[in-house]
């Protein structure tokens, strides 16, 4: 069976013996149906598919035309010839203009020429029909993907009311977990003996850098600490390490004593997360001025004297918290004396590492003279006006946390 027998075509024509010719030429390739009129034409139509019509324009009762121009209703896809011994012009163009006729042919005809036309018909047939699975095809195609389109646009709506809604809850984690440790942030002391002011400004909110102050009656602990990183975690590590330091105030450890215990409990707690941190501390006795104090890993404290404006640093004496199960060399303790009149800031790295626009650092050189400079003030004033230099000189929004605690014993009128 060849590819073109798959092909049906009707031939309509009210002389039998030109049925029984057109079918005898065209049955080897074809299948083919005959009918003596239209009428028989239309009926053959509702029962078969279809592909080629030929149709005497002559016919009685129902013209070639008028048999065309029927049939489109019941299969419009097939292609319809006119064949007739007239030449008529008029009847030729009425064909074409109701009949949706694809050629006009004339009795007699030569075989071979009729064939090719039958073969071009039915070419052009297959390409209508191709071109109508193709567009049948791509209208599903866009249909599935405007559905897709429509399901990803709703999927990617509710992703992004959950994303609003995270965010929502992070804002609001973030802003209650910012109150939580502003509260841990030591508030003004003001007393005839004593003054402390603290002076905390995270980079994003909530940060890892800490600081305490533990006033009892005859003696204040002092504290200033920075855990490696920003944000939540730090932030976190801040918390913990805020309850473990109240904890060893209250047993009574010396500065030296908590960094020895700071170090264990940071390594125990986060040296697996790669969270540690630096400490100073310090422990003023009020009355007499005698000032204990150490550090690891941390920037000097600063100790400014009233008495000839000579600055003194409190320099580190033992290596990063955490790093280690024991505190290398163990923790050094010094001993000065704050008299009245003296200032003494400890603080974090955000202060001496910011830079400007070349990139230097802010150091501790420039810090101690601009505490030197600011020492006259009042305590408050001058820890606002150190952080507000160091934001003079700094290019560009802070790139870390800074605390900033400042202690002072009034001069006595």
């Amino acid at each position: 069976m060849t590819e073109s027998s798959q092909h049906t075509l009707l031939i309509v024509d009210d002389e039998g013996s030109i049925l029984k010719l057109l079918e005898y030429t065209f049955k080897p390739d074809y299948r083919v149906l005959t009918a003596l009129s239209g009428a028989e034409g239309l009926e053959i139509l509702r029962k078969e598919k279809v592909s080629l019509i030929i149709a005497d324009q002559r016919m009685p009762e129902m013209t070639g035309s008028e048999f065309l121009e029927k049939s489109i209703a019941i299969n419009p896809d097939a292609i319809r010839m006119v064949l007739t011994g007239y030449t008529d012009i008029d009847s030729a163009i009425q064909a074409i203009n109701s009949g949706r006729v694809y050629r006009y042919l004339t009795k007699p005809w030569e075989d071979e020429d009729l064939r090719l036309n039958v073969r071009r018909a039915l070419e052009t047939y297959d390409l209508q029909q191709t071109n109508r699975r193709l567009l049948d095809e791509l209208k599903e195609a866009n249909e599935r993907l405007e559905e897709k389109v429509k399901l990803r646009t709703a999927e990617l709506e509710e992703a992004n009311a959950q994303l609003r809604e995270a965010q929502k809850q992070m804002e609001q984690d973030l802003a209650l977990a910012e109150r939580i440790q502003r509260t841990l942030v030591p508030g003004a002391v003001r007393r005839p003996d004593l003054e402390i002011e603290t002076v905390y400004r995270p980079m994003i909110g909530i940060g890892g850098d800490y600081a305490l102050t533990r006033l009892e009656e005859d003696r204040v602990f002092l504290a200033v600490c920075d855990v490696t990183g920003h944000g939540i975690a730090a932030s976190g590590v801040a918390n913990r390490v805020h309850m473990e330091l109240g904890r060893l105030v209250g047993e009574g450890a010396s500065p030296a004593e908590t960094l020895t215990a700071m170090n264990r409990f940071v390594y125990q707690q986060f040296a697996e997360l790669g969270m540690y941190m630096t400490m100073a501390v310090a422990e003023l006795e009020i009355a007499s001025g005698r000032l204990l104090w150490a550090s690891a890993g941390h920037p000097p404290s600063l100790l400014w004297r009233s008495k000839d404006g000579a600055g003194e640093r409190l320099d580190v004496s033992a290596p990063v918290l955490g790093v280690e199960p024991e505190l290398r060399g163990g923790a050094e303790q010094g001993e000065s004396l704050l008299s009245p009149g003296d200032r003494l800031i400890l603080y974090t790295d955000g202060l001496t590492e910011a830079r400007d626009a070349h990139g230097q650092f802010f150091g501790v050189d420039r810090l101690e003279k601009l505490l030197a400079e600011n020492a006259g003030r009042p305590v408050d004033e001058m820890s606002i006006a150190i952080v507000d230099g160091v934001d003079g000189f700094r290019f560009g929004p802070a790139r870390d946390d800074i605390v900033l605690l400042a202690v002072a014993r009034p001069e006595r009128n």
